[in-house]
């Protein structure tokens, strides 16, 4: 398969993460059905609530720099230098799936769709990686 089409892939599924995080962000509701779904319980402190908003941003961050460096290495025609690429993003997306796959390993509350779609995106990353064409 092409690197280029894997990537405007990864870029599709990351638009729509970085949407459902950001409406995380901005809803209220959401965020206190989404703690409480998580966590069980519906009351956090404000050090517990300015810490997850901490964590929500950086990772709504990180997902638009991996969009904006994706979308930049979109002209490149250097196969090796994309296969490059491809992995050290795989390595990216798979530390960030590393949390919930610890929660699914210990028997945790997680939520399946990030699973999923880090999962997802960090197969793809390592088959343009292996297999990659231009």
């Amino acid at each position: 398969m092409r690197i280029k089409d894997i990537f405007w892939i990864v870029i599709s599924i990351l638009f729509v993460r970085v949407f459902i995080i950001s409406t995380i962000i901005y809803s209220s509701v959401i965020k206190a059905s989404r703690i409480n779904e998580v966590y069980g319980f519906e009351n956090l402190s404000i050090e517990s609530l300015l810490f997850l908003d901490k964590f929500i941003l950086l990772s709504l961050c990180v997902c638009l720099a991996v969009i904006c460096l994706i979308l930049r290495s979109i002209s490149i025609t250097n196969l090796d230098y994309l296969r490059n690429l491809s992995f050290h993003l795989f390595v990216i997306m798979s530390f960030l799936a590393l949390p919930e796959l610890i929660d699914l390993i210990l028997g945790k509350p997680f939520i399946l769709a990030v699973l999923f779609s880090n999962v997802i995106i960090s197969g793809m990353l390592f088959c343009a990686y292996k297999r990659g064409i231009i």
